[in-house]
């Protein structure tokens, strides 16, 4: 008998029964699906206002950091109140800055061309829950090309079709190799 023929017959089978299960459906599911990249899309759109309690004489202390953590010196920062300029403050070479004489209110802090609107209060004033200091970031930590695996697997249909195309052919390849075409000896 021509066992090889029947062999590679029920390997292509089985690859194109994969193939079209996974590409057809995948492609809706992917397209409604929501990655945590898409979530933080939705939360960037949100404004988000921290409380910072003001030090005396109306001092703001934060800080400045890249994506990484990393603190940037010789940063200019600019506190703006309703569009117009309250102060500009250099950070120093530990990325530290502070700016003096604010009053109590809402405040835009740009630094690099990022603005991070937050809520100064006057000392003994501030909720339990505002900061003594703010920490401002330059830029993202993830860069384009970095995700989590799972969400590359939603992302891309044809990826998620060859992973389990090989998931199934790799065990096939290797079973049919090792085996041998006599039956066992009893």
């Amino acid at each position: 008998m021509n066992i090889c023929r029947f062999l590679w017959l029920d390997r292509a089978v089985i690859t194109a029964v994969c193939i079209s299960l996974v590409m057809p459906g995948s492609r809706a599911f992917a397209e409604n699906l929501q990655t945590r990249s898409d979530e933080a899309t939705s939360l960037q759109k949100k404004p988000l206002v921290l409380d910072v309690a003001l030090g005396d004489r109306g001092t703001l202390l934060g800080y400045v950091v890249d994506g990484k953590g990393v603190r940037q010196g010789s940063k200019q920062l600019i506190v703006r109140r309703n569009g117009e300029e309250l102060a500009v403050a250099v950070t120093d070479a530990e990325g530290r800055f502070l700016v003096s004489g604010l009053s109590g209110g809402v405040v835009e802090l740009e630094v690099s061309g990022r603005a991070t609107a937050c809520r100064v209060w006057y000392p003994g004033t501030a909720p339990p829950v505002a900061r003594r200091a703010i920490l401002l970031v330059t830029d993202d930590a993830v860069k384009l090309g970095q995700r989590e695996f799972g969400t590359l697997l939603h992302s891309d249909p044809a990826l998620l079709g060859l992973f389990l195309v090989a998931a199934i052919l790799v065990p096939v390849i290797i079973t049919s190799a090792t085996s041998s075409s006599s039956p066992p000896a009893s």
